[in-house]
């Protein structure tokens, strides 16, 4: 098989950081390429594991990458954030898709969609909006966001049921839902 390209960028893992992955890239307005991604850290891999939002940056068209800076930090009472996904919004913000794990408290969890936005490149970030009030176990794989040409925002997701059973390892069946926006991530609500 023929090889096409070389490797660039690397994102190496430690006993600090034992994994990196659902990423999505971005240009910038200054021409710059964005990379946001999981970065687990702590001693655990798994998908339940601590997570946070990073990114690295490249000025050369992705021939080389800097060094990588947090972009959203977990809060306390989130197991982990991850699965980014990211789309240059009709205002020119960066809008950026993003799930949420949260522990019940009985060994079940709940899978959240959150957006935040960016009109400062990236630099910052708002506060979370919830894409849905109704608790589950949602499913968003990163780059599951798609710009509409009338500018409506669509996220399409598996609804895996009420919650995952850490216990078990029960979840149930994905049902594909589509949320939608129509004010640049302000305010999000299902497709009938």
């Amino acid at each position: 098989m023929k090889k096409i390209g070389h490797e660039v960028a690397l994102l190496a893992t430690s006993e600090t950081n034992p994994r990196n992955g659902e990423g999505s890239f971005l240009r910038l307005l200054d021409g710059r390429i964005m990379y946001a991604y999981t970065e687990y850290y702590g001693e655990d891999w798994a998908d339940h594991a601590t997570a946070r939002i990073s990114a690295i940056y490249s000025s050369d068209e992705g021939e080389s990458f800097g060094e990588p800076v947090v972009l959203i930090e977990k809060k306390a009472h989130q197991m982990n954030i991850m699965s980014v996904s990211l789309v240059r919004m009709p205002n020119e913000e960066i809008g950026m898709l993003y799930l949420e794990k949260l522990d019940t408290g009985d060994g079940c969890v709940y899978c959240m969609p959150i957006f935040s936005y960016s009109n400062d490149e990236g630099k910052t970030f708002s506060e979370p909006i919830p894409c849905t009030t109704v608790p589950g176990y949602y499913i968003c794989v990163n780059d599951r966001i798609t710009l509409t040409k009338s500018g409506r925002i669509l996220m399409a997701l598996s609804h895996c049921g009420d919650f995952y059973n850490t216990v078990t390892y029960h979840i149930e069946p994905g049902h594909i839902r589509l949320l939608y926006s129509d004010d640049n991530g302000r305010s999000w609500d299902f497709l009938p």
